[in-house]
């Protein structure tokens, strides 16, 4: 969990521990040692040429892995000014750049879940406006 702190004054009826929906965020970063033991020849001999195509194709740079996860920002109120908290999901790490869009949406949609039930653990309000 990345923690980020930053003071600010507060706006008359700014919300404190709460998310809006649709403030959480999608993050993508490159992951710089994936395990693709899944593409040795030994892993599946059935695909090894399809695995080895693929392989070098990962080598070549043609393809990356990369890690997803979702992060949110709230107010914690200190009287008149307040502190942003940022928290994100462990995320799901490995995942081959040039996926399916819809599995990439897929993966997001599950970090969502899982740091909508981090916030809740947090006491944060997770709100659809």
């Amino acid at each position: 969990m990345i923690t980020n702190y930053r003071m600010l004054d507060r706006e008359p009826g700014q919300r404190l521990m709460t998310v809006r929906t649709h403030d959480i965020k999608r993050i993508e970063e490159y992951d710089p040692d994936p395990d693709l033991s899944y593409l040795e020849p030994d892993a599946s001999p059935e695909y090894a040429a399809q695995n080895a195509e693929r392989l070098a194709a990962y080598r070549a740079g043609a393809w990356h892995c990369i890690g997803l996860k979702a992060r949110a920002s709230f107010l914690i109120g200190l009287g008149e000014v307040a502190v942003i908290q940022t928290v994100e999901s462990p995320g799901l790490w490995g995942i081959e750049s040039d996926s399916d869009p819809s599995y990439l949406d897929e993966v997001f949609h599950e970090e969502a879940q899982t740091l909508r039930d981090m916030l809740a653990q947090l006491n944060v309000s997770v709100i659809d406006a």
